[in-house]
């Protein structure tokens, strides 16, 4: 563990704290106007030997946004250095990676590196996605879409949660305004959990989030092994027990296959038929369907049909996502 005395030396002064980092109000716009410092792609020095003093600096006063800092991989080491060598009581750091620079800083200056790297990465997120939208609107006037996402994604608050969905901040917006971007779980299960507040209770319809192929793919995998009694599975035996006593009318989800394709599925009790989503046309993916086909039988007597349904070729994940909601 750092000395008291490092620990206070490592403190970003408190009158700086608002000048050199956006308040977690501040709106992505303004997110994206806040300066910080360039950064080298590569040092002279990597050596923390290079960096860590334990004279007093020779710059006690200074903008640390006017100094380049040094890759992120320097600054881990640095880091790493000063937590591996506590007694060594280290009191300033040199910018070894500018060349000619032999001044030293305060040592607080670390922790300032070490924080722009969330500032960073986000920036970089939210810049790429709204040059995106950009794109669009510039390349079709008439994408009225496009503009109201734009308007409205930069007054939010860069760093607030995004309502509705648990331990998810409004970063797990950026992948929705960025046409190239791969949709992760996470996102996949957003879009469910919007699709599941679109009153289909109403019409027996229950959206199940994208763990549920994956369990039971896992679990038949597993040959059913303590199915009827472990509790683990206590939600998989419910859910079947729901479609056998008419509380449900349709399960619908999406699964992932081969680690880099979502398709849609929809199970419908009343006309025992699975319905199958492919945007790409591929068959049926035969693990989870036999899968599928083990669960169902689990808790019904009868075999269900499977059914490719045509759909929309895949433009982004949310246009297979309505096709079996709508």
């Amino acid at each position: 563990m750092l000395p008291q005395e490092t620990q206070e030396l490592l403190k970003i002064p408190q009158k700086l704290l608002e000048q050199l980092f956006p308040s977690s109000t501040a709106s992505i716009q303004d997110l994206l106007a806040h300066k910080i410092p360039y950064q080298r792609p590569s040092a002279h020095q990597t050596q923390s030997s290079a960096y860590l003093h334990k004279r007093a600096p020779t710059r006690p006063e200074v903008d640390p946004t006017g100094l380049a800092t040094p890759p992120p991989s320097v600054i881990l080491e640095i880091i790493e250095a000063l937590q591996l060598s506590p007694e060594e009581k280290y009191t300033s750091i040199a910018c070894a990676h500018i060349p000619g620079n032999h001044e030293t800083y305060p040592l607080w200056i670390l922790s300032y590196w070490a924080e722009l790297g969330v500032l960073r990465n986000a920036r970089k997120s939210w810049d790429l996605a709204i040059k995106s939208l950009e794109t669009r609107i510039n390349r079709k006037s008439s994408d009225v879409l496009a503009g109201e996402i734009l308007d409205r994604v930069l007054v939010l608050p860069w760093a607030s949660g995004l309502r509705g969905f648990d331990e998810c901040g409004v970063e797990g917006l950026v992948n929705f305004c960025t046409p190239k971007a791969w949709f992760r779980t996470a996102e996949v299960n957003q879009m469910l959990e919007l699709v599941d507040n679109a009153n289909l209770s109403s019409r027996g319809i229950k959206v199940l989030p994208s763990d549920f192929p994956r369990n039971l793919v896992q679990l038949h995998r597993d040959e059913g092994l303590e199915y009827i009694t472990a509790s683990r599975h206590r939600h998989l035996r419910q859910l079947g027990e729901d479609s056998v006593n008419g509380v449900v009318n349709q399960f619908a989800t999406v699964a992932n296959v081969d680690d880099d394709h979502w398709v849609a599925l929809v199970i419908d009790f009343g006309s025992k038929t699975v319905r199958y989503f492919d945007s790409l046309n591929n068959p049926i993916n035969a693990e989870l369907r036999e899968a599928f086909d083990w669960w169902i039988d689990q808790h019904h007597a009868a075999q269900f049909d499977w059914v490719c349904v045509p759909c929309t070729q895949q433009g982004d994940s949310y246009v297979q996502l309505r096709a079996f909601c709508g």
